[in-house]
């Protein structure tokens, strides 16, 4: 009979006894194999086990639930505790601990019971860690500390600089830092430059590019694990002897294998604060803007095929710009990029960009007024209504018999393209919808027949088209006065460096109608002037109107509706004072989680995952090795051979023909080189020429091999072509710039690094010259740059000259300096060592060599951990080959465990 006592905790520190059957069972169950899931790492006490329906077990003390009085939704779903203690006949107890869940109470029976599963508490805190970013095992001081971008990229070793992450000339990177920052070549400049000449704090469009990649020791990573799960309250070591990791600390199974130079990169780069340096530029509003146009400046329309007359007054497109009450056109450097600011009326009608700002930086930006007011009250806007349709002059308008209702906009353009559409609110937060108050002149003319006057409108004979000759104007302009307008606080935009920003505002009508009386006949004036003949009086539905000009008469108050982007996120490093946290980069960064890359460790170095005890230093061990480096020992197990129990010897499993090694494929350059299908460092090797089944082990992962950048790069800017600027100052390369997010999880060495490099930072440089007569094509063009100018010769606060030039620390290889290579065939069709951890695994000879079952019983403390499973069994009884165990199951009785035991034997 087997003796034991349960206790159980609902907080980990208060236990009492459950009470148990008095004939209770407990079995005992390990699997080596197919162990690569969280949900089979078992404790060898692992069970399903039926507990009495008692008083005590339903009470507070024990699981707090009464099947008779308590209600369904008080259900113990939450996680217990226990302590399992197992008493030989010596007295002597074998204790375990771990997570006890509720599954079921089963009563109105002769037997009534609960039925609960004992499982330990590393697979439960693993199973948590699914949905934990792998930023959360980086909590030590020097990953949650705020460093300046200028002593980011100074070396630390020695205390130099606090938070320095530079390397020194031919030194290997210290294997205690659990993150360090490598050359990471992004672009192929290694290939096409042969050395780390440079990198890029920014690169390209969006916030995607960046130098600043951390490399995370597989090691450290490990080690953190283990300090990670013994924070969820319980003690956990994590060991492996393949990484010389806890109590192989210094002792690898493979020396050359140089396990402290292993790292991993993710999609994880840094990212500079917020708070400080915010990123922002303000775009401001001219005197009037279109937001309704078409182009009416052909005679043949595209409604009406022989039209009275045609148009170009203000143009045929959306007008955005950045204006401010200039009188003529400026360029300047600004703070975050270069900004053109324009005159509100188009000198060229054809010219829908009247100035810009254009950021070097990339940044998330959250639209606001400028000064960021919570509304702003407009003492008057105008909307103008020169034509309706496409050649119906207005002559009058009546706002009192108007119908329709406005809604004001402020639009946001990049590169002349709408981005945002924002309707102003209410206080409510529902889109405006404005009455007109009256009526106003309008301002094209249609009055003066002098040759003073502007030919806004010809006639189709040429002539110019007038309302009439007299007059001081005509009333075709809706008036909207005092407006309160809120504008939304949860407009965001990602800001792209190098693109052009422009803004305007504009009335477009909701619905209803616009009374308006318009030009039915034109007769000459016996010069060059065609004049109204009749004239009638029209209701316009919304659709007809199509050219709208909406006007704020002073740039007081114009200038109220300014538009701020202002970075609403952490962005890229650029300035010497913006403040990086790694730790908080990391999560911003990547979705990776300690659950899925401790899995492609795992998957990638052929590693079980085991669960052992320490019953010296009382630690649950999470055992990360392959099962052929785990074993160690040997003992004889003649004597515990079970005789009542046959013995059973098979083939084992489907023989393996050939055996498959395949990394990720996420399609950069050097991924698939030559384009054969294979990706970089996979194999496919011959096993068993006469056995029928493949073995494909298929990565969620890969390698680095040279570089991590895209496909070739064949585009030829017009600036380069032109002569404008050279292929280094448009950062360009023989292969495209990788995206961060591209990079995958990928396995690397670190090796020292040789060179210093230059951080090349974005600068815009703008072109005053609209007619492009020069060498320089566009009006705006993105350079990278190591230098600091048109500030005062000093900049904007960007790193950059001397303080720009870095000695990374460490740069990444796919072998180490021992040449145990991270690929599982070289260049030349050899497998390498990295192949062995495989070719030897144990999940290949379980495939290829026989497997026996036999029974076996061992006293219970045999079982208590997995020292005696992991060694080399033989017995002469049974077989005369050596016994290695792959799996044992079966029932403690008294001091001993009744096991059946499959195994392989070599």
């Amino acid at each position: 009979m087997l003796d034991f006592v349960l206790k159980v905790s609902s907080d980990g520190i208060n236990y009492n006894n459950a009470d148990l059957f008095p004939d209770q069972e407990l079995d005992f169950e390990i699997d080596f194999y197919d162990s690569l899931s969280i949900d089979s790492i078992k404790m060898p006490f692992f069970t399903d086990i039926k507990l009495p329906l008692t008083t005590n077990n339903q009470s507070s003390n024990v699981f707090n639930f009464n099947v008779d009085t308590s209600s369904g939704a008080d259900f113990p779903r939450s996680d217990f505790f226990f302590e399992l203690n197992i008493f030989d006949e010596a007295g002597v107890v074998t204790s375990l601990s771990g997570i006890l869940n509720v599954r079921s109470f089963e009563y109105n029976s002769s037997e009534p019971y609960i039925q609960v599963e004992l499982k330990d508490q590393i697979s439960h805190y693993l199973s948590k860690s699914k949905n934990v970013n792998i930023s959360e095992l980086y909590t030590q001081t020097d990953y949650t500390t705020d460093y300046q971008l200028l002593n980011f990229v100074r070396l630390a070793q020695g205390g130099t600089v606090a938070g320095g992450q530079a390397g020194v000339i031919g030194a290997h990177p210290d294997p205690d830092a659990a993150i360090i920052f490598p050359y990471v070549d992004m672009n192929n400049d290694l290939d096409s430059a042969g050395y780390a000449q440079r990198a890029f704090m920014e690169y390209g469009t969006g916030r995607g590019r960046t130098a600043f990649v951390p490399a995370f020791s597989v090691t450290k990573f490990l080690e953190y694990l283990g300090e990670y799960l013994t924070a969820q309250t319980i003690d956990v070591r994590v060991d492996s002897k393949l990484f010389g990791v806890g109590e192989f600390d210094g002792n690898p199974y493979d020396s050359t294998m140089a396990p402290e130079r292993l790292r991993f990169i993710n999609t994880s780069h840094m990212l500079a604060k917020q708070s400080v340096n915010t990123r922002t530029f303000t775009v401001e509003q001219a005197l009037a803007w279109v937001g309704t146009n078409i182009s009416m400046n052909e005679i043949y329309g595209t409604f009406k095929e022989n039209k009275d007359f045609r148009t170009n007054y203000w143009g045929s497109m959306e007008i955005s710009g950045n204006a401010g009450g200039v009188s003529s056109d400026i360029w300047a450097q600004a703070n975050w990029g270069a900004k053109r600011n324009s005159t509100s009326y188009p000198t060229n009608s054809n010219d829908s960009v009247r100035g810009w700002f254009c950021p070097k930086i990339s940044y998330k930006a959250n639209l606001r007024l400028n000064g960021n007011p919570t509304s702003v009250t407009i003492a008057r806007m105008d909307l103008e209504i020169p034509v309706t349709n496409e050649d119906e002059m207005v002559s009058d308008i009546s706002a009192s018999n108007t119908t329709a209702t406005f809604t004001p906009y402020v639009g946001i353009y990049e590169d002349g393209m709408m981005l945002k559409k924002i309707a102003l609110q209410d206080s409510n937060g529902d889109a405006l919808e404005l009455s007109p108050t009256g009526r106003a002149f309008g301002n094209s003319n249609k009055t003066d027949s002098s040759s003073l006057g502007n030919q806004d409108y010809i006639h189709s004979n040429g002539d110019k088209a007038l309302v009439n000759e007299t007059g001081s104007g005509i009333f075709d302009t809706l008036k909207f006065e005092n407006i309160t307008a809120y504008f939304p606080s949860d407009v965001d935009i990602e800001v792209n460096g190098g693109s052009r920003y422009s803004v305007n505002y504009f009335l477009e009508p909701v619905d209803g109608t616009v009374q308006v009386t318009t030009v039915d006949t034109f007769v000459s004036n016996g010069g060059t002037v065609m004049k109204m003949a009749t004239e009638s009086v029209k209701d316009k539905e919304v659709y007809e109107l199509k050219k709208l000009i909406t006007r704020i008469p002073t740039l007081t108050e114009a200038a109220k509706l300014d538009v701020t982007f202002r970075a609403s996120e952490d962005f890229l490093p650029h300035n010497t004072t913006d403040l990086i946290n790694i730790q908080d980069s990391i999560a911003q960064t990547t979705t990776d989680t300690i659950y899925d890359t401790l899995l492609a460790i795992c998957k990638r170095f052929n590693c079980n995952l085991l669960y052992d005890y320490d019953t010296a230093t009382s630690e649950h061990i999470l055992r990360v090795d392959p099962l052929h480096i785990a074993r160690s020992g040997s003992e004889n197990v003649y004597s515990m051979a079970d005789d009542a129990v046959s013995i059973k010897l098979s083939e084992g499993g489907s023989k393996v023909k050939n055996l498959s090694l395949i990394n990720e494929d996420y399609d950069a350059y050097y991924d698939d080189e030559d384009n054969d299908g294979v990706t970089v460092g996979s194999t496919t090797q011959s096993i068993n020429e006469d056995a029928a089944k493949d073995l494909d082990v298929k990565f969620d992962s890969s390698i680095f091999f040279k570089s991590v950048c895209g496909e070739e790069a064949v585009d030829r800017p017009a600036n380069l072509e032109s002569g404008a600027f050279s292929s280094e100052q448009l950062g360009l390369a023989s292969n495209i710039h990788a995206l961060n997010k591209d990079i995958g999880l990928r396995f690397a060495f670190v090796q020292p690094q040789n060179y210093t490099t230059n951080i090349l930072h974005p600068f815009i440089v703008y072109n005053e010259d609209i007619t492009f007569s020069g060498n320089m094509k566009t009006e705006t063009e993105r350079i990278y740059t190591l230098e600091a100018y048109d500030n005062g010769g000093s900049g904007f606060g960007e790193l950059s000259n001397n303080n720009a030039r870095m000695i990374f620390n460490g740069q990444l290889t796919h072998v180490n300096g021992q040449g145990w290579d991270l690929r599982a065939e070289d260049e030349d069709g050899n497998t390498t060592d990295y192949y062995e951890l495989y070719s030897e695994g144990e999940a290949l000879l379980m495939a290829n060599n026989s497997v026996i079952e036999f029974g076996m019983v061992v006293t219970v403390d045999k079982v208590a951990n997995l020292d005696f499973f992991l060694q080399t069994l033989t017995a002469p009884n049974i077989t005369p080959n050596n016994i290695f165990v792959k799996s044992a199951k079966g029932k403690v009785y008294g001091d001993f465990v009744y096991l059946t035991i499959e195994a392989l034997i070599d």
